[in-house]
């Protein structure tokens, strides 16, 4: 069964192949000049169904202040369309701006060095996008922070014990640890944050930081 479509060419046009089914077909190419000169092409195209899934939500494994800067890691997304990831900052946990996105943190990447030291806190979510023809992005990760520079008493580990989503808090993400970086920040420390599989997992020393706040939220009562 053979379906038509006419598109005028003469200026600046496309095909717009959402209004079909996803399916093979052959797009037949006819030009024609003023002099009745003509040429005809055949290309076969396949539309394919819109990919409207978004990568899973991304993961920290931590936010560090270092000597040299800001160190930044998060568990690899595992989709197999995955372009990169994108990541976002802010020092009010209002204004966010876009650092850096998918063509710097590639698939391939899961931890970066910001060689910068600031004597403040600053806010991270990251986000990861697909490679789709239109992009699809994730809903963001947990907000983390830290602060670095040689201006504080001394580093607070935060460390981010609350996943659950069924009890009083239900959104799938949240920014709880800006409310502890803020205060400490406020009162001369500095701070990391991690979440708490990173303590089990050995990733974070807990015996290298001048104390800990761990909250759970309503995982305390689960």
């Amino acid at each position: 069964m053979w379906i038509s479509y006419i598109i005028n060419c003469v200026r600046d046009n496309f095909w717009d192949t959402t209004v079909l089914p996803p399916d093979d077909y052959v797009v037949m190419v006819f030009t024609e000049d003023t002099r009745q000169n003509a040429d005809t092409a055949y290309v076969p195209v396949t539309v394919l169904p819109v990919d409207d899934t978004p990568p899973a939500q991304p993961v920290f494994k931590f936010v560090q202040g270092t000597d040299q800067g800001m160190r930044l890691g998060w568990y690899a997304n595992q989709e197999t369309d995955l372009a990169g990831y994108r990541l976002y900052f802010s020092f009010n946990n209002v204004s966010w701006s876009l650092f850096k996105d998918e063509r710097i943190f590639t698939s391939q990447v899961s931890d970066t060095l910001l060689k910068m030291i600031l004597n403040s806190d600053v806010y991270f979510f990251l986000t990861a996008v697909n490679n789709s023809p239109q992009q699809n992005e994730s809903i963001p990760s947990d907000i983390y922070g830290l602060s670095n520079g040689k201006t504080f008493l001394g580093k607070i580990l935060v460390v981010d014990g609350f996943d659950r989503t069924d009890g009083a808090f239900t959104q799938p993400f949240h920014s709880f640890v800006f409310k502890y970086g803020r205060a400490l920040s406020e009162n001369n420390f500095s701070f990391d944050t991690v979440p708490n599989e990173s303590v089990t997992d050995c990733r974070a020393d807990l015996c290298s930081y001048a104390g800990v706040f761990w909250f759970v939220g309503d995982e305390s009562v689960r």
